[in-house]
């Protein structure tokens, strides 16, 4: 809907309209659980397209399907260690030849040491 205010027009929009990620590629790093699935959902059900990138690559698969299921948008789950820079662009390659670009990353993928405090 679009109202005019004068000398300029106003274009009416739903607030989650201006969130959308509807024809946008997003990368997910540590994707396969955790925050980065929680971001991925996110992502998916915002109408984005989403590619899973793990050290788990049979989880970041599994994940990947279940939000193509889940939120009926294009998936892809990757096996990939980010801390090699060969796989890291390996990675890229992969969702950038089977969804054509990389829109958004999000680079959650890390690890937790505990030690004694």
């Amino acid at each position: 809907m679009t109202a005019s205010t004068g000398d300029r027009e106003v274009v009416e929009m739903n607030a989650l309209d201006k969130f959308s990620l509807k024809d946008k590629n997003v990368l997910v790093t540590g994707g396969a659980q955790g925050i980065g699935l929680n971001y991925a959902m996110a992502a998916a059900g915002a109408g984005a397209s989403v590619a899973l990138a793990d050290l788990n690559g049979e989880k970041a698969r599994a994940s990947a399907a279940w939000l193509r299921e889940e939120y009926k948008v294009e998936t892809l789950g990757i096996e990939a260690d980010v801390t090699d820079p060969g796989q890291v662009e390996h990675m890229c390659a992969v969702m950038a030849g089977q969804m054509g670009r990389i829109d958004v990353a999000f680079c959650n993928a890390g690890i937790s040491i505990n030690v004694p405090a």
